[in-house]
């Protein structure tokens, strides 16, 4: 019995701590993304000036890709605004010059959202729902070995 029980508190443990990792990695994502939607309700056009590959070094001894970063160029009145996506992808998700919808915060033009980049809201709900699955498993497993 002092087994199983052990077992149940190591699934908890192991589940239960990755669990609130991602679900907490989730949550804040969507508050920022929504902070975002709040705070940026000006509009316009912009486009995508290039994607940029970042890459890491690899304590292995190499340099691994982390991603493809797209630039957005956008103005406000006579102010050009050229910022990088805090977001990458394993490919570019656009072409170079394609046209974007940029939403800006009137009050602070450098916030931005592209409303075609789906990156940060698909993000947000994958974590958000890994993290609630693997608490969930953790908890079943818990019971089942207690």
């Amino acid at each position: 019995m002092e087994t199983s029980l052990g077992s149940g508190l190591i699934f908890l443990g192991i589940y239960g701590l990755v669990g609130i990792v991602f679900f907490t990695i989730g949550i804040l994502l969507i508050k920022n993304r929504k902070k975002k939607e709040k705070n940026c309700t000006s509009i316009t056009h912009g486009r995508v000036r290039e994607s940029v590959l970042h890459k890491d070094y690899n304590v292995n001894g190499g340099w691994y890709d982390t991603g493809w970063h797209p630039v957005f160029e956008y103005t406000v009145g006579d102010e050009t605004i050229v910022k990088e996506s805090k977001f990458g992808n394993s490919e570019p998700q656009f072409k170079d010059g394609q046209l974007v919808t940029v939403h800006y915060n009137p009050n602070k033009h450098d916030e931005f959202y592209v409303e075609e980049e789906k990156v940060h809201r698909v993000l947000s709900y994958v974590f958000t729902a890994v993290g609630a699955i693997s608490l969930s498993a953790g908890i079943i497993l818990f019971i089942v070995y207690r």
